[in-house]
């Protein structure tokens, strides 16, 4: 799965969120490409997250909507899942949602990373 954002600065912010996460340490591997001529180093350019079984899925989605949610500016993060399947998050949008609204968005997120359910259990409700 791949996690791309509007900026750097947001997309590392993330990825420290995520590598935090007990469920996914060891899972986060950040893409980067070379130095521009203005730029001091590497410029971090998308997360990947190594999915696999063990509930990875659903750790890596509920934390991506929190992290997403706690957001006070107007941050987007796009995640690629499986099938060249995408789901762009939008803080305004995801803070509005209520407990419904965050379910169905998890799902969707789910869906999005795993479409055929393999790696992962059903939510429990």
């Amino acid at each position: 799965m791949i996690i791309t954002a509007d900026s750097s600065e947001e997309l590392r912010d993330l990825g420290d969120y995520l590598g935090d996460t007990d469920e996914l340490r060891g899972c986060v591997r950040q893409r980067s490409s070379p130095p521009g001529p203005e730029e001091m180093g590497p410029v971090l350019e998308a997360l990947e997250i190594v999915i696999g079984p063990g509930g990875v899925t659903a750790a890596t989605a509920t934390a991506v909507i929190a992290w997403v949610r706690s957001r006070r500016a107007r941050v987007r993060v796009t995640v690629q899942g499986s099938g060249n399947r995408s789901l762009e998050l939008d803080a305004r949008g995801v803070s509005a949602l209520d407990a419904e609204g965050l379910q169905q968005l998890t799902e969707t997120l789910l869906h999005t990373i795993d479409p055929d359910g393999r790696e992962r259990p059903p939510l429990s409700e």
